[in-house]
């Protein structure tokens, strides 16, 4: 029944909203916070802000970087491919780990940004 819940929390409000994104994010609000209760308001807006910051981020990159290959390809060295990636990874864990309790304190922020820094300089 849960299933149902959910498509009817995110269905109905975008089934009637008119504007766009922006428009239906009172509605979609008011159906999980709410009706179904599933989060707080403030957890809501955390989520919220999280996937704007990451999600409009990831599109952008991958858009610009698609464009940018069919106009002319894009030669990657197999070289950074074995350097980047295993970074890249480790990096997503880390962030994983730290954001596990839904918290970042001042330690763990100065510990992705030393991470973030080191990175830099080492390539």
């Amino acid at each position: 029944m849960i299933y149902w819940d959910l498509f009817l929390a995110f269905f109905i409000p975008n089934i009637i909203g008119y504007g766009g994104g922006p428009a239906i994010i009172p509605l979609i609000e008011a159906e999980v916070v709410g009706r179904y209760g599933w989060m707080t308001s403030q957890g809501f807006a955390e989520t919220l802000a999280l996937g704007n910051a990451l999600g409009s981020n990831i599109y952008n990159i991958g858009l610009i970087l698609g464009v940018t290959a069919l106009i002319i390809p894009i030669a990657v060295h197999s070289k950074i491919i074995r350097r980047e990636l295993p970074l890249l990874f480790a990096f997503g864990a880390l962030a994983g780990v730290l954001f596990w309790n839904d918290r970042l304190s001042r330690p763990e922020a100065v510990v992705l940004l030393a991470g973030f820094l080191g990175l830099m300089g080492w390539t």
